[in-house]
Order: structure tokens, then sequence, then C-alpha cells
């Protein structure tokens, strides 16, 4: 509703109409060089004549406030807040105005849930056209703070998962950092582990050892609890790979019957119901299925039942370091964190159950590499071709155009993959360095 304006005269007109033109008009002396208000045509200082407006700045500070919940006027909106305002252009000039732009309980609400705050958010996102009127105002205490939103106007799997961070690189929105990480070395080449991301068929064979300990945790301790709600997974038992372009890749696979128990989010019933609400039912499956996300060269995105972000550096032909993190959504509970954690240790840590599996295979095949003679040896196809120029349902739901892709059974694994890392790793060994 528009306010309505007083009866207007020569003498306030400015002060009341000035702000259409975002302006505070103030009446101001000549004699004694001094602010005055409310307006008059007679200074009640020095009883000069020689009054008229001018502009001030339109900062001060807030003296008192009362919140009125009497209804004075049917068009008024209740409650609303009366405050006196000294101005900083000048001490002791005061005006009675109305507090605006947020209803009194929410305010109430943001200061009693930060008691030990130094600071308040009072309006995020505003148009840069209203920022810059609240800016030019410059009133008292109100400070800007740019805030960046990252946007990707190509979806590619994970492509948020790590989103922006704060100063103590926690997530600001999607997904942080646990506290710690991991380090670690094997005496093997990089690109051993970069293999080892996105191959599935090496798990059943070379962790072993891990699938009897869960399967003996299972008897001891009775089948893990599946909560109630589940996202619908109405596709079969499957694997499948993605080669991107610049030697990106992931390897995804699809476990209908056990999928959804050793997930966190299980654990968090509050956080599942906000995720269903606000997820497409094809995003939801995704969630729950198993995705190595390969970044070429060195960093991989690893979302098996907990989530890890590992990156690695070659110190020489034959020795890498690896530096692990744990991977969490920002606000889930803390019996979720727990899950996560635990599941972190439990398989993806240098003293778990999987990495030292991994670090030793690793070692024996840099052994290996050292043979002097060998006849050609090509990769597994196991049964599968890879498949390019084609639609596929899976890469549509993420939106992404892979240069060549598998599907197959999940006792069947294929290492196409692997070739966009190493064309990509070819390109630009052998690019003319004028390129860039």
């Amino acid at each position: 509703m528009a306010r309505k304006l007083p009866a207007l005269n020569p003498d306030n007109s400015a002060f009341w109409q000035g702000g259409a033109e975002g302006t505070l008009n103030m009446h101001h002396c000549q004699g004694c060089q001094r602010y005055f208000h409310p307006p008059a045509p007679i200074c009640p200082r020095c009883l000069s004549q020689d009054v008229g407006p001018r502009p001030v700045s339109g900062r001060g500070k807030v003296l008192s406030y009362t919140i009125n919940h009497q209804r004075w006027n049917a068009d008024v909106e209740m409650p609303y807040v009366v405050a006196i305002i000294e101005l900083a252009d000048q001490p002791g000039l005061r005006l009675v105005s109305n507090i605006v732009g947020m209803p009194v309980d929410e305010l109430r609400q943001k200061i009693a849930d930060k008691p030990r705050s130094r600071f308040l958010v009072l309006k995020r996102q505003m148009p840069p056209e209203v920022a810059k009127v609240v800016l030019d105002r410059r009133f008292q205490s109100v400070y800007p703070k740019t805030e960046y939103q990252r946007f990707y106007p190509q979806a590619q799997p994970n492509a948020q998962i790590i989103g922006l961070t704060n100063s103590r690189d926690q997530g600001i929105e999607g997904l942080e950092f646990v506290d710690g990480n991991v380090s670690y070395t094997f005496d093997a080449n990089w690109k051993l582990q970069f293999e080892n991301g996105l191959d599935y068929y090496h798990f059943a064979s070379t962790h072993s050892s891990y699938i009897d300990v869960l399967k003996k945790r299972e008897v001891r301790r009775g089948p893990l609890e599946v909560k109630p709600w589940n996202p619908t997974e109405t596709d079969p038992d499957a694997q499948g790979s993605f080669s991107l372009a610049r030697g990106h890749a992931m390897m995804w696979s699809i476990h209908a019957s056990r999928v959804y128990k050793l997930r966190p989010l299980n654990q968090d019933g509050k956080l599942l119901s906000t995720v269903q609400g606000q997820t497409r039912e094809d995003k939801l499956k995704w969630m729950f299925r198993q995705r190595n996300l390969t970044i070429y060269p060195n960093l991989q995105i690893v979302d098996i039942g907990t989530l890890q972000l590992r990156t690695w550096r070659p110190l020489a032909p034959d020795k890498t370091e690896i530096t692990s993190h744990c991977l969490a959504p920002v606000g889930e509970s803390d019996e979720a964190r727990r899950v996560r954690i635990r599941l972190y240790e439990d398989f993806f840590n240098p003293s778990g159950l999987a990495t030292s599996d991994d670090n030793v295979m690793y070692e024996l095949c840099q052994t290996g590499y050292g043979a002097r003679f060998a006849g050609p040896t090509q990769g597994y196809a196991r049964g599968l071709r890879p498949k390019s120029g084609e639609a596929l349902n899976y890469s549509s739901e993420l939106q992404v155009s892979p240069d060549r892709w598998t599907y197959g059974a999940p006792l069947f694994g294929d290492e196409t993959c692997f070739h966009s890392g190493y064309r990509e790793w070819l390109r630009l060994m052998t690019r003319d360095p004028s390129e860039g």
C-alpha cells in the first residue's frame, strides 16, 4: 500500500517528497549553519528566515523504538515499529520514522537465534539496483557482503558436489570437509590410482576380505536396518561407465537390493524427508547408486557407502602420495555423521580394509611393469563393447553426453573408461607448446 502524505506546504514538501528521488532533505539555516526538524519558515535557534531544504547523508542511529500493536488505521499492517533516529550529520538532529522491510517477529527471532553474533544478516540476494540504493544511504552499522553462487551452464555428474567454502574450508552450501585428512604413499606410478577409481571388477577379488568381514558382522549383529523410506529403484543390478572429454570419466553401479543399507542418509529421517520433497525421482535414484567420478588428472570423488575426495601427487615414476578427505552434507544429523565417519575409516583409510589391499596391488603391478619382454597386451573387455553415438537413458538423466559408454551386468567389468585419461595424457605430452 502506498504511504499517505500529510498536507504539503512550501516548507515541508521537500522533506516528504524527496524520498521519491532517493534523497532525505532536512531544513537548514544559513544564519547559524545548523539543521533543524521539523521544517519551519523560521530557524528555532537564531530566528533567521534564511532557511530551506538541503540533502543529508541518510545515515543515523536508532535512539529508541516502540512496537505498536494498536490498529489506529485499518489500512496499516500490524504490528509496526516507530523509532527515534538521530542523524549522523549533526548531534541532536532527530526525526521520527518507521523501521520497514522486515516483519517484527522475524527480526526478533533472528536476534534470539544468535545471541553472541557480531552481526545479523538482514537481507540476502538483493537485486543490485536495490543494494545500491541502500548503500548510497550509508546507514550506520549497515554493511554489504558480496556473495557468489556457482553456475553450471552444462550440467555434469557431481558437478556441484564440492560447492563453495568459507575461510575454514567448510561448505556454505552442499558438502563440507569433515575435520582432518590422511596422507600416505605407495611405491608405484600415479596412473594406477587413476585406474583404480574407474574399474568395477577389481572389487570382488581385491577386496574379498572386506566382503567376508561384512558377512561376519551381519551374522553377529543381524542384518542392517533399512529405513522405511527409499526412492524407487526399478532398474536391475548393473554397472556402467562414461568416458568424457579431457580425460574425465565416471564409473557407476546399481545394487537395487541393498543400495540403501549403508547410506548415512538413511540415518537422518528429517533430511530424507527434505530431500524427498525437493528432488526428482531420477535424481533420488542416482543419490543412492554408487558413483566414482574422476576429474583428470588427479582428483576423484568416490561415493560408495560413504563419501571420499582424494587427490594424488607423483613423487617419482614409482612413488605416489595420496591425500584423502571425508566429505559430508552440510547440516546432517549427528547420527548420520557418526555412521559416515565410521564407514570412511572402515573402508578408505590407509589402516582400513580396502586401501591397504589397493596399495599392495599397485606395488605388485609396478613390479610387473619391470618385465623386459612381454607380448602385446590389451585391457579387459569381458563381454562388453564400448558404445558411442547412441542415446542412453542413464546419461540423459545426468545431462551428460559421454564420448563413449558401457553398460552390463555387475559381474562384468570394463576398462574402456581408462582410455579417456590416457588419450588426454598423450595429447598433453605430445602437444605443441604454443597451444598452451
